[in-house]
């Protein structure tokens, strides 16, 4: 049976249009691959130069309240107690262990770049959780260690890497707490730096290897000698925190602070929070090249008050 022309040519019109659009999405993944990688190198180039600028205070023997700061903040892989992986696998490996958490802050300001201190926090499940309050309630630990919260305001800036996982690092209320405490006149700049999704490799992950080096290869039947385990290595401190240690930041800061602008938190990697004369500024960029933005979450009854 012979088949005409003019019954072919819808169908090659048809793989035409499929060509044309299969060239289309290339054309459009490209760009977007173009982009992503742009990003990436952008986001690593300023956490680069703030390392480098906080390092150089150090040597510099600029006073600590007159610094640039850098810290790294990491939630680490669960651990489990107990910790039987100096024993060959037999009934232990049914039992449900109990989840402790794990959260590092290491100083980025170490000269040589190789002695990073970390400071570690740890706690079980049955003390706290795994979210945004729990991590405020870290930091605020931790920043009153490093002399952050006494002796006067910081006139340097406090700049913080973080990775891009939503609801721990990445959330609102970690963000308002950092908010709150240049508003309380403890910072006059605070910078929160997010790297790109699928290159968030950090310092707290290779002192996360040095941290749990003993780990995996002790049996651990409790909870002091998991912290004595995890203690051992030189460039890292642990610490345990408490139930009582742990704040509803959450509730807290809906008192004083609107929710940040919907939609907007996925692509923003840089939170910036500036105190002036009549208000605290939070500005947004999606990656160091990009213009900003500003959101304001200061209520209308607080924009020219200050939280004491």
């Amino acid at each position: 049976m012979c088949i005409s022309n003019e019954e072919t040519l819808p169908n090659e019109e048809r793989m035409e249009s499929d060509i044309d659009t299969l060239t289309a999405q290339s054309e459009e993944t490209q760009k977007e691959a173009k982009d992503h990688i742009r990003k990436y190198k952008v986001q690593r180039e300023l956490k680069n130069s703030i390392q480098s600028i906080a390092r150089d205070d150090v040597v510099r023997k600029v006073p600590f309240k007159q610094r640039t700061h850098c810290l790294t903040i990491d939630m680490g892989q669960n651990l489990g107690l107990p910790n039987m992986e100096a024993e060959q696998v037999g009934d232990t490996y049914y039992f449900t262990p109990l989840t402790v958490f794990v959260f590092g802050v290491n100083d980025d300001s170490r000269p040589d770049g190789t002695s990073d201190q970390m400071n570690t926090y740890i706690w079980t499940e049955g003390d706290g959780k795994r979210g945004a309050n729990n991590i405020a309630s870290c930091l605020l630990k931790d920043y009153r260690a490093r002399g952050f919260l006494s002796d006067g305001k910081n006139e340097g800036s406090l700049n913080i890497i973080a990775d891009n996982c939503g609801g721990q690092n990445k959330n609102e209320d970690v963000i308002r707490f950092h908010m709150w405490l240049v508003e309380a006149g403890w910072f006059c700049e605070i910078n929160i730096i997010f790297l790109v999704k699928g290159h968030t490799k950090n310092a707290c992950d290779r002192m996360f290897n040095l941290l749990k080096h003993e780990y995996h290869n002790l049996n651990v039947e409790s909870f002091s000698q998991l912290k004595t385990c995890l203690n051992k290595s030189l460039f890292v401190n642990v610490e345990e925190v408490g139930r009582h240690e742990f704040f509803d930041f959450s509730s807290t800061l809906n008192k004083y602070y609107r929710s940040l602008k919907s939609g907007e938190t996925n692509r923003t990697h840089i939170f910036t929070i500036k105190e002036s004369v009549y208000s605290t500024w939070l500005l947004k960029k999606d990656d160091a090249d990009a213009p900003e933005r500003i959101d304001k979450l200061l209520p209308t009854r607080r924009k020219k008050k200050r939280l004491v």
